[in-house]
């Protein structure tokens, strides 16, 4: 029983613009719950002050791996409080040409810092430097100020605080 005309034909249209609707559209929606996800957390709890449980992770600032690595900017008051980029004065082409423990610096050896940023500047040709350092290091409770600009780091070695034996020689 052949007729000689062709069999209807699907309808196509309406089933691959489904597809493709929906091949656009689920990355949207993926990136969209992620999004979601990941701010709603930390704003619910450190703005509004409200608790989420469930499917929620709970962040802190320096919980584990940030404690203790300070943030800690120098000021040339030779010339004027200029900053002083620590990567250039130490002799490196950018900051992330710094190994680790050169561009890191944390609250227990912030006077070494100081002492090799002072010697670099000797170095570079500056016979008294006179350095100001503004520090402050990450705590479980945020930034904790350690120095404020209040006076020359180059001469912490130099100036011999007396001490209670020293005064009782004398």
């Amino acid at each position: 029983m052949s007729s000689g005309a062709p069999p209807p034909k699907p309808e196509q249209g309406s089933e691959s613009s489904r597809r493709r609707w929906w091949r656009l559209t689920w990355p949207v929606l993926a990136s969209l719950l992620f999004l979601a996800w990941s701010n709603i957390p930390p704003y619910r709890m450190h703005i509004k002050k409200q608790r989420w449980g469930v499917g929620a992770w709970h962040w802190r600032l320096y919980e584990h791996g940030g404690l203790g690595v300070c943030d800690v900017r120098y000021y040339d008051m030779n010339r004027d409080g200029a900053p002083i980029e620590r990567w250039k004065l130490l002799g490196y082409d950018r900051p992330g040409d710094m190994p680790d423990d050169v561009a890191r610096s944390r609250d227990d050896r912030l006077k070494q810092a100081y002492a090799q940023v002072c010697k670099a500047q000797q170095d570079a040709g500056d016979p008294k430097p006179n350095i100001q350092v503004m520090a402050r290091c990450g705590r479980k409770l945020g930034w904790q100020t350690l120095e404020r600009r209040s006076r020359n780091v180059c001469n912490m070695n130099k100036s011999k605080h007396k001490t209670k034996k020293s005064r009782a020689k004398k």
